[in-house]
Parts: structure tokens; sequence; C-alpha cells
């Protein structure tokens, strides 16, 4: 039986990623189809109550968090720089491959 850890980490890391991102994307279109239907219903009212809470944005940010990025503008939490920033900033200096971040 191959060793769980063998094989290419960094294609998993992408494959969880993207599988993030369509979770986050899905339960939105969820969310948003319910108050939608609340609305029509009349009980829209009751609609900015529904809020969805998740570990989602969590994970995502801890993959692809880039503080100079659009969309992480007025980020309330201060989230230290994602792993592909971490993986990219080690790409364009040879020198830091070898050498993890302290």
């Amino acid at each position: 039986m191959p060793n769980k850890t063998s094989g290419n980490n960094f294609e998993q890391l992408c494959i969880n990623y993207v599988n993030e991102k369509l979770h986050k994307l899905y339960i939105s279109a969820i969310f948003e189809a319910e108050k939608k239907e609340l609305k029509e219903e009349g009980l829209g009212d009751r609609t900015d109550d529904i809020k969805f809470e998740s570990d989602v944005n969590t994970v995502i940010a801890l993959i692809d968090f880039s503080p100079k990025h659009p969309s992480y503008k007025g980020c309330k939490i201060k989230y230290p720089p994602g792993i592909f920033l971490t993986i990219d900033d080690w790409a364009k200096d040879p020198k830091k491959v070898d050498t993890p971040p302290k």
C-alpha cells in the first residue's frame, strides 16, 4: 500500500481549494434562493436575520489570501499571507525555496 503522504501534495491542495470555492458558491446560491423564496411568500422582513457563517471563508483565505487583492479590501480579519502567495514568493526568489519563512 502506498504511503498516504506520497504523491503530489500541491495537486491535492489545489483540488481542496477548488472544492472549498465550489462549496462556498453552492451554499451562497442556496441561501440567496431561500431568501428570494421567503420574500415571495411575504416573509421578506425576516431575511435580514438569515446569516451564513462558515469556516469555508477561513479555509479559502488561508490558501489564497493576499492583502493586495481587491476582494480583500476592508477585510476586518487580519490573515497571514496565504499559501499560494507564500509559494509564489518562494518561487520568485530561488534562495528562499529551500529556506522556510520564519
